[in-house]
């Protein structure tokens, strides 16, 4: 494989003409970029070019369905004056370095030619905007403005004073639980006003500054004090930081999938959408990152704890970008106050009991009030008792691919913890097994309809889901992890005997006769099969409960249950999970590539989204984490190198992180794997699935090392103990 920057230097999107979804509700169809936190996207209308400004934590915290959530802020609009004709827009998505081009091309009310070319990027350091204009032909006038979103719950206000625009935003009103206050700045270098004249071979910079009080307490002076900064002499050194931490970003870990070039660019490019809207120590991204351009997106654009939120960072994990899912965690353990209330509230238990929709510090956003403004008890949970649990598939997946004690112990252990003594309480001991009682698999459509208790035991029909699928196989995720992480921290916690006692005696999942073939069943008795999503695999993916080790005809059952679900096609919910539980359990692989590049092909924008309407950033994740689940497997403990993948198509990758700690890099060529590299974080023992039929030899420093060899379904298993910090080579007998 070539230089990695050199391939990625090659990816972008390509738009030409208005774009139809940007502004919208939902996923916006514009060319975007960010840098984790700030998040821009273009609209390009008309006579005008704007690019909407948002920010993970610019929230109106107000419970419920009042209006509440994560908030657009403001937009940066160009416009052509002189009543411009025939104006043509081209633009480009470039993610080495997240910038967006735009050129812009028109005449005057003269009918002279006018010819612009335009530049977006956001400081990867900082929370700063910088859009560079540059006029190629004639001499158009141009205004510049900084224009609020408006909001009818919000406070704002607008100034321009000569070459400096202002917008201040912010939500104070007695409904929020906090409050948040924005105010950004833009300063258009080189000329005196906000409207002005540009020449053929002039150009301009257009510095914007945004921050919040959830930055600084003094996040005015902060944002005066970066756009007054001598800009024309601190770029070159911002730039190439800039570009020094994407290369770096770029540089982690890699996939070579020459015969399958658009899915490859769909591997990077949906690394590059979360890298723009998730970074180290800043708010969670909500559903459509951030990137919000309208008044009241879909779902207040929260965190949705019934797989949307935890969608989106799966792929990270796995292709060694753990950096990336840093915000995740905080808004899970802002809000255990919230839950632990809830169980013991509505259902009389210890430990955690969430809503469906959470938001940061500890807001509440599925919730609903009665006319006298008492809470509702059934609308935000929606008859389920996983959301909880659900959220915690994401720590589990960090703390196996890092081992890191310091996470463990600070925030899977602490959170799991309290997931794991709700359902000590919550589950029922019958006939020598655990059993669910009252929990939906699917969200219950009557929640939302009058006043209703989910904790009554004999609520309608509907709500009478008994031993749902995706709650046995995360209460099995849930114990298994916690035990794991107490024998690793070498923590005593007079829970486990319990936590083991209920991992031997959960009750089996349940199955079913359809067709004539034996497939699982979303629950032992309630609702049986579902076509509107994908939950009739999630225990697959991403709870891990069956994969290649697993007993033969659960495996078989597996695979039949992926092929009648057959969800490969446009669906609202099924994405991010269904091709990637295909994938683990071992199902055709020319089914899933044919199928996978057909959802790119119909089914995306050209800023690369794929979207489905249920969610945004979630099927981010679908990509690269179905090609890594193909390519190297490793949750069971075992490493697999092309487990799923053609023989006759040509692969490699360099990082992937696997279960252990350990970063993993191979090459498929010819039909043969030709060579494999295991890099040791954390010194733990390995444990490989021999890819040769002759067996294979393991060195080290030029040394041979010595491997225990054990066999599974007629496959060599070579185990060996690792150094910290050492790297494995790994060659064919």
């Amino acid at each position: 494989m070539g230089d990695i920057l050199t391939k990625i230097g090659n990816i972008y999107g390509e738009f030409e003409g208005e774009t139809a979804k940007t502004p919208c509700r939902l996923v916006p169809d514009g060319p975007l970029t960010g840098n984790g936190d700030v998040g821009v996207v273009a609209s390009a209308k008309k006579e005008e070019l704007s690019f909407y400004i948002s920010k993970n934590d610019f929230w109106y915290a107000v419970p419920g369905r009042e209006g509440g959530g994560v908030k657009a802020f403001a937009f940066l609009q160009m416009r052509m004056a002189d009543d411009p004709s025939d104006i043509r827009f081209n633009a480009k998505q470039r993610i080495l370095h997240a910038e967006i081009e735009y050129e812009i091309a028109f005449k005057n009310s003269g009918g002279a030619e006018q010819l612009l070319f335009v530049r977006t990027y956001v400081l990867k350091q900082e929370n700063t905007v910088v859009t560079e204009i540059t006029c190629k032909k004639g001499d158009p006038r141009l205004r510049i403005d900084l224009v609020p979103v408006t909001d009818m719950s919000a406070d704002f206000s607008h100034t321009v004073r000569g070459d400096v625009i202002s917008v201040s935003k912010s939500y104070t009103d007695s409904k929020a639980l906090w409050h948040t206050y924005g105010y950004a700045e833009s300063r258009i270098m080189g000329k005196e006003s906000n409207m002005f004249r540009l020449f053929a071979g002039e150009s301009i910079r257009i510095v914007t500054s945004i921050a919040t009080s959830h930055d600084t307490s003094d996040y005015e002076s902060a944002v005066h004090k970066a756009v007054s900064r001598d800009f024309d002499a601190l770029l070159p050194s911002l730039w190439n930081e800039h570009t020094e931490l994407w290369d770096s970003f770029w540089r982690c870990a890699w996939v070579d999938l020459p015969a399958l070039p658009e899915i490859e660019r769909f591997w990077y490019a949906s690394h590059y959408i979360m890298a723009c809207c998730s970074g180290e120590g800043k708010f969670a991204p909500g559903i459509f990152g951030n990137w919000i351009t309208a008044e009241f997106p879909e779902w207040g654009g929260d965190y949705h704890l019934n797989y949307n939120y935890e969608a989106p960072w799966w792929g990270v994990y796995s292709s060694n970008r753990i950096s990336l899912a840093e915000p995740y965690d905080r808004p899970l353990l802002e809000c255990i106050p919230a839950m632990q209330k809830n169980a013991r509230s509505y259902l009389n238990c210890a430990g955690l009991y969430s809503v469906v929709g959470i938001g940061p510090k500890g807001l509440e956003l599925s919730i609903s009030y009665y006319r006298d403004g008492t809470r509702s008890i059934g609308t935000g949970f929606w008859g389920q008792k996983s959301n909880a649990a659900y959220a915690a598939v994401n720590m589990a997946m960090r703390f196996y691919s890092t081992y890191d004690k310091e996470y463990a112990l600070s925030c899977a252990y602490p959170y799991m913890r309290e997931v794991a003594l709700f359902w000590e309480d919550y589950l029922r001991f019958e006939d020598g097994r655990y059993v669910i009682c009252n929990d939906c698999v699917n969200e219950n459509i009557y929640a939302g309809i009058g006043i209703y208790d989910w904790a009554t035991p004999d609520a309608r029909d509907t709500s009478n889901d008994f031993n749902p699928i995706i709650s046995l196989a995360l209460i099995r995720l849930v114990m298994k992890t916690l035990i794991d992480i107490c024998e690793y921290t070498e923590t005593h916690d007079d829970h486990l005997e319990k936590w083991a006692h209920i991992l031997a005696h959960i009750s089996e999942f349940p199955t079913q006769m359809r067709d004539g073939e034996r497939v699982f069943r979303l629950t032992e008795s309630g609702e049986d099969w579902n076509l509107n999503n994908s939950l009739i695999v999630q225990h697959i993916y991403p709870c891990g409960a069956v994969g290649l080790s697993s007993d033969t005809e659960l495996l078989e059952m597996s695979r039949r249950t992926v092929r009648q679900a057959d969800r490969w096609g446009f669906d609202f919910n099924s994405f991010p999970t269904y091709y990637t539980a295909a994938a683990r359990v071992g199902y055709d692989a020319d089914t899933i590539l044919v199928n996978l590049e057909k959802q790119i092909r119909e089914n995306s924008y050209n800023n690369f989204f794929i979207f489905y309407g249920g969610g945004g950033i979630e099927c981010c994740s679908t990509v690269p984490n179905c090609i890594n689940e193909m390519l190297f497997q490793s949750h069971e403990g075992i490493l697999r190198f092309f487990p799923v993948w053609k023989p006759e198509l040509d692969a490699g990758f360099e990082n992937l992180r696997a279960y252990g700690a350990f970063l993993a890099t191979a090459e498929q060529k010819d039909g043969r794997i030709r060579s494999i590299t295991v890099f040791s974080e954390k010194g733990r023992d390995c444990t490989i699935q021999c890819p040769w039929n002759s067996g294979m030899t393991v060195t080290c420093g030029g040394e041979t090392v010595e491997c225990a060899v054990t066999e599974e379904k007629g496959q060599k298993l070579y185990t060996f103990a690792t150094g910290v910090g050492m790297e494995y080579h790994i060659s064919e007998e």
